[in-house]
């Protein structure tokens, strides 16, 4: 997976490329122009792919390097400085390719590196400050390469590091020996060394820390995972990136989290996988690219998925394998239908489960129910125009799922005792009657309920009544029901 700046690439299993998002320039391969929210299918046989700001960058099986996007400062290396829609080939035989905002770089299987692009700042390495639209070679025995926003990085197969651009010159500069591992971000350059150190900086570089596995860059924050699973982080913390529960900048690194297999970072907010494969993020979430339902900012990690096994993450988004089956919604309860009398309350309720926030919505009869936005759903005092089918609608972030219907069914009826709760009074047991108004009632007493003796009629009136039963003093057992009369 690759992240540009409003731009997503994947390459399948099967070497099929895909892309989604923004497509102003053509980055997505395609001439619709336009952003896409599904992922549409670019070229095959693709076993490498690098996103720039607003280009896009890969290479076939058969090593030939190909370029789409913007492309009006030559970043595509195709010789022109036209925006790309289709995919154009730029190189031959090229084993790593690194895209920076708007430079490009690519390393051959030779060890040749070329560049191509912007060069304001001398991140091409040619020695100059000229834009360049067809790929020149800057170094060779090169190992692996990494391109930031305005420079470029490389270590050679003897373990030296070396840079061009902001923070250092426009011909490459040779800043540290024994480089195992690298990462550019906006502006600044880390890495860590044979032995487990991290460094940072290029002027002078200074160790930071020790044993360190992983190391990755965002625009302005730095955040890496050590050997033992523990979470670093340093840098700009204005959105709450570095996850300290601040929004302090923080000129040595913090620890942030434990029992961590891999990070990714944004402009502005991290992403990290624990070894338990649950996703946790922090940051800026203007675009919602936390992925934990909302656009607040978040100075302190929240888990937003489980079962992840990898994380990637843009300029302002983010992207994950795995954990989408455990979070979209799920119906553990169906609802349940029943039949009801006339002026009682029904109820309605669901079981779900998915990643949170799970928004409900019932409807009535395919209808959606205003302000019927619960897990429950009551329908107090219901009517004869409540009847009907009814089911909810399930959402999150990543799916729906609709319950199966339930049917309301309701009947005219009278129910004993609804209001006041029936007593003893003055020698008497009391207790009221409601039902469909200006309907006449019958009351019937037992004692075994097989046998039923009359004991009063009357008319509801305006669907309230209340009866004393005169002969209840004494009786140790009796049953009452009401029925309509005649």
């Amino acid at each position: 997976m690759a992240g540009g700046g409003r731009h997503t690439l994947y390459i399948k299993t099967d070497g099929t490329l895909w892309a989604l998002g923004d497509n102003a320039y053509g980055e997505l391969g395609n001439t619709q122009y336009s952003w896409s929210g599904w992922p549409s299918p670019v070229t095959n046989h693709v076993v490498k792919t690098s996103a720039g700001w607003l280009h896009t960058l890969f290479v076939t099986s058969d090593r030939t390097l190909w370029g789409m996007g913007r492309n009006d400062l030559g970043q595509l290396g195709d010789g022109t400085m036209i925006n790309r829609s289709n995919p154009v080939p730029v190189a031959a035989g090229v084993a790593q390719v690194a895209a920076g905002a708007n430079h490009s770089a690519y390393l051959k299987s030779d060890g040749s590196l070329w560049t191509m692009g912007r060069n304001i700042y001398g991140q091409l390495g040619d020695g100059t400050t000229t834009d360049r639209s067809t790929p020149l070679q800057v170094a060779s025995d090169v190992a692996r390469v990494a391109a930031g926003r305005l420079h470029t990085v490389f270590v050679k197969t003897a373990g030296s590091l070396w840079a061009m651009g902001v923070g250092s010159e426009n011909t490459p500069m040779q800043m540290a020996s024994g480089v195992a591992q690298v990462a550019a971000g906006g502006f600044q350059t880390l890495f860590v060394k044979t032995n487990g150190t991290l460094w940072t900086g290029l002027d002078a570089p200074a160790q930071v820390a020790s044993g360190v596995a992983q190391v990755t860059a965002g625009e302005g924050h730095s955040v890496f995972v050590k050997t033992d699973g523990t979470l670093w982080a340093m840098g700009d913390n204005s959105s709450g990136q570095l996850g300290d529960g601040t929004t302090t900048y923080r000129s040595t690194p913090v620890q942030v989290a434990s029992g961590v297999a891999q990070v990714a970072a944004g402009n502005n907010h991290t992403l990290f996988v624990k070894t338990d494969g649950t996703l946790w993020a922090m940051g800026d979430n203007e675009h919602a690219q936390l992925g934990d339902g909302t656009t607040t900012d978040r100075s302190t990690p929240v888990q937003v998925a489980s079962g992840v096994y990898w994380v990637a993450a843009g300029g302002f988004h983010s992207m994950w394998v795995g954990g989408l089956a455990s979070q979209v919604p799920a119906i553990t309860q169906q609802p349940l239908g029943a039949t009801n009398v006339v002026g009682t309350t029904a109820s309605l309720s669901v079981g779900a489960t998915g990643a949170a926030p799970l928004t409900y919505l019932w409807h009535k009869d395919g209808q959606p129910l205003p302000g019927a936005t619960s897990q429950q759903l009551s329908l107090p005092n219901i009517q004869l125009s409540d009847a009907g089918h009814y089911h909810v609608l399930i959402t999150n972030q990543f799916g729906s799922a609709t319950s199966q219907v339930a049917v309301v069914a309701v009947e005219v009826g009278f129910v004993l005792g609804k209001g006041t709760p029936p007593r003893f009074s003055g020698g008497q047991f009391r207790f009221d009657v409601t039902g469909p108004p200006e309907q006449i009632v019958l009351i019937e007493a037992s004692t075994n309920l097989h046998t039923w003796l009359p004991l009063w009629t009357n008319t509801l009136g305006s669907g309230l009544l209340y009866f004393s039963d005169p002969d209840s003093a004494g009786i140790s057992r009796r049953f009452y029901r009401a029925r309509f009369w005649p």
